[in-house]
């Protein structure tokens, strides 16, 4: 039960971060939440573009997650090492919306 729950925190703050970054750090500049980079602070029109990014592809992200894991836990025995892999991966994942989003608003405020 307790792999389960590891096995199931990512996918579930992937969607949770889809939702904040969406509703909530979407409205106006904040140095406390939202896709906070100096890039992204530099203008409302930034702001607003880098955590409407960052919210899809971390729906995206998050979707690929849940049916990852949610595969894994069908089709195989959750162990430590298995649950390591998928966090491994999602980690990875989470990494990925930083980065994309960076890369994309760079390249919108550049050419």
């Amino acid at each position: 039960m307790y792999l389960l729950f590891i096995s199931l925190i990512m996918p579930l703050a992937f969607f949770f971060m889809y939702f904040f970054l969406k509703y909530k750090a979407n409205k106006k500049i904040s140095r406390w939440s939202g896709f906070r980079t100096r890039l992204s602070m530099e203008s409302e029109k930034n702001w607003k573009f880098a955590n409407d990014y960052a919210g899809k592809l971390s729906l995206i992200f998050g979707i690929i997650s849940m049916a990852m894991t949610l595969f894994v836990i069908y089709k195989y025995d959750l162990n430590d090492k298995i649950v390591l892999i998928l966090t491994g991966i999602e980690i990875f994942f989470l990494i990925m919306v930083s980065v994309l989003t960076e890369i994309k608003l760079y390249k919108k405020n550049n050419g």
